[in-house]
């Protein structure tokens, strides 16, 4: 009994070794990599930014516009008349003007519901960002445990296609004692084939897991990191359905970036309206000019005009706009019906997914324990000769299974109680920090 568990340790020992040896990438600092450099979090971020600078264009349309005009001017004059002009003299004059213009808005409401629709938008985009960060944290999550249950998949199939060849091995032995058929070598190193062939698959797998990281991250990691055997498995916080729903329309990012939409198409209505509406606007102007001509001197001059512009007929332009912003408007409402179905869903879902969890944490607890009993009774009769190395591996097998399968329930229960407070809106890089207490560098073989 003490020999098979001391080659089990060894066996995954030397599987645990067999990517490069490296320290393993904690999920704290594969989070930090992803906040820092991380495209969809970017995205996000620079549509903000986009925001904040259209809002300072319609600022822009509030202020006055000032410009300024400088002219010279030089002329020369030749008479060449029988009866010249005596107001005129023959030469060069010189003429120069400077203007300085003001135009602005005194009444537009247009320009004001245009920089209201900015600050909507920039509320709007400010909790885009939210939600973008929410979401990279359930990516990171996710796409590091599927990672570890690859990694445990690989483990698992690397053992069983050790435990088939030492199948295999003594199976050939028997054929040359002609204690059994060629029939069952055939059929043992089908086994064989076949599990190797999985093994390449389950390579495969785990190398497109790090690769998912890496899109998540930009960098590369060739390992990750073991989750503790003393990790609480708890009901959902004792909260309902309904109290997980109440949640999420108060702090979900996504919901409430749906209500500024609706804001924001409401107000474009109003927007549109207004290109009917009558505008005030005012222009000055102050111009000297000097002349060193015939009619030499200094000239100033000003105007200030206020223009009353009443739209009268655009051809239906404003009616037709109004009509196209109430069905954006109408659209905008229906968007966040669906999205609050859609985490009404994931509510759902991943309160099950918790729930159900647990019950297999419990469940395969007992079954590993049954399977460690059953193998080390297996490798008791082994050593008294009652069973064959054959029933040692394959209660060895059955082992390793049990121990698989609770690895992927515990892998759920944290997938799905993220996923819980992700669509309540409440999940934070705190409970990163609360992941990272609970993964290890090494893994604990009991």
């Amino acid at each position: 009994m003490k020999a098979a568990s001391s080659i089990y340790k060894i066996a995954i020992t030397a599987i645990l070794t067999l990517p490069l040896l490296v320290s393993a990438a904690g999920i704290g600092v594969i989070y930090k990599d992803a906040v820092l450099n991380d495209p969809l979090l970017g995205q996000a971020r620079k549509k903000l930014e986009i925001g904040k600078v259209q809002q300072d264009l319609a600022k822009a349309q509030i202020y006055p516009n000032v410009s300024a005009n400088i002219a010279v001017t030089e002329s020369d004059l030749d008479q060449d008349l029988k009866i010249s002009n005596p107001f005129m003299n023959d030469g060069r004059s010189h003429q120069r003007a400077a203007m300085l213009s003001l135009s602005m808005p005194l009444y537009n409401f247009g320009i004001f519901s245009a920089l209201k629709q900015a600050k909507i938008n920039i509320h709007q985009k400010e909790l885009e960002v939210e939600a973008a960060k929410q979401d990279l944290i359930i990516r990171v999550v996710s796409a590091y445990f599927e990672t570890l249950a690859a990694r445990d998949n690989l483990e698992f199939t690397l053992l069983e296609k050790k435990a088939i060849k030492r199948q295999l091995d003594q199976i050939k032995n028997r054929l040359e004692l002609g204690q059994v058929a060629a029939t069952g070598v055939y059929e043992a190193q089908a086994r064989y084939d076949l599990m190797a062939a999985s093994v390449t698959q389950a390579e495969e797998t785990l190398a497109n897991r790090f690769e998912a990281l890496r899109e998540i991250t930009g960098k590369r990691y060739n390992s990750v990191g073991f989750l503790k055997d003393n990790c609480s498995f708890t009901a959902t916080d004792l909260l309902t359905i309904k109290q997980w729903q109440k949640l999420s329309n108060e702090n979900n990012p996504d919901l409430a970036a749906a209500d500024k939409a609706i804001e924001l198409a409401q107000e474009n209505i109003q927007y549109c309206k207004t290109q009917a509406y009558p505008y005030l606007s005012l222009d000055s102007n102050v111009q000297r000019s000097n002349d060193s001509g015939y009619m030499a001197g200094t000239t100033t001059s000003g105007s200030l005009t206020i223009s009353l512009s009443i739209p009268i007929y655009s051809g239906g332009k404003v009616s037709t706009s109004v009509r196209e912003a109430s069905k954006q408007f109408e659209m905008a409402k229906l968007i966040k019906e669906q999205g609050i179905r859609k985490v009404y869903r994931q509510i759902n879902a991943s309160y099950n997914g918790v729930n159900t969890s647990i019950s297999r944490i419990t469940a395969l607890k007992q079954a590993l324990a049954s399977a460690k009993l059953a193998h080390e009774a297996t490798a008791s009769g082994y050593e008294f000769g009652t069973r064959t190395i054959v029933d040692v591996i394959n209660a060895q097998t059955e082992l390793h299974r049990a121990q698989l399968n609770l690895k992927q329930a515990k892998y759920s229960y944290i997938l799905n109680r993220m996923l819980l407070k992700r669509a309540a809106g409440t999940i934070t890089p705190k409970d990163i920090n609360k992941l990272e207490g609970v993964i290890s560098a090494e893994e604990q073989i009991n």
